[in-house]
């Protein structure tokens, strides 16, 4: 979409933790009505760099790996 942005920020935790946070933002035809959308993934990581946990945070919006 012209006129749209998306931002991310990725943040080491304490030991094997990372969140990585996106935001995308746009603007709505006709009136050009600003738009966003804030994602955090909260990821853990096992020695090897491979996911073994994940939470993802979104507005009105929340999911876990595993379940």
């Amino acid at each position: 979409n012209a006129g749209g942005e998306v931002g991310q920020r990725v943040e080491k935790g304490k030991g094997n933790a990372i969140t990585l946070e996106y935001e995308m933002t746009w603007k709505l035809q006709p009136e050009d009505q600003a738009r966003s959308l804030r994602q955090a993934h909260l990821l853990t990581l096992n020695k090897d760099g491979k996911i073994t946990h994940a939470r993802v945070y979104c507005s009105g919006l929340h999911m876990e790996f595993p379940e």
